[in-house]
């Protein structure tokens, strides 16, 4: 989605790299695979004016609090997290949520790296 207004363009975008969120007070962070807003303003912007281009991004947190959710694409599930679910609506797994989504198991290995639970690892390890 692609909207421009007054020498200005905003898109919704799907993060490749970490970056900053250029909205708001507070700094949140854009990992990646999070959507984003997009906004470029150009010169002859009605306030801005700018010399040259000047590229902006916004988090979804700070999109739903300016009142443009609807622009996100994202999931914006909150669950027990104060931050909406930042990933592309319909996504695949959980929401990382710290306080539903247990770690993961830490997997015991020998010395050699093999599962000792696992009797095949085990047997090629001797």
């Amino acid at each position: 989605m692609s909207v421009s207004e007054h020498n200005a363009t905003r898109s919704t975008r799907t993060a490749r790299k970490h970056y900053s969120c250029d909205e708001g007070t507070r700094r949140h962070r854009i990992a990646p695979g999070d959507r984003y807003l997009r906004h470029v303003i150009f010169p002859g912007h009605d306030v801005l004016n700018p010399d040259k281009p000047i590229t902006l991004r916004e988090c979804v947190a700070c999109a739903i609090e300016h009142g443009r959710e609807h622009e996100t694409g994202a999931c914006q599930t909150y669950c027990c997290s104060v931050e909406p679910c930042p990933k592309p609506f319909g996504h695949a797994g959980d929401h990382g949520c710290p306080i539903c989504t247990p770690a993961p198991p830490i997997k015991e290995t020998n010395v050699d790296g093999a599962d000792p639970r696992d009797p095949q690892t085990a047997a090629a390890a001797r």
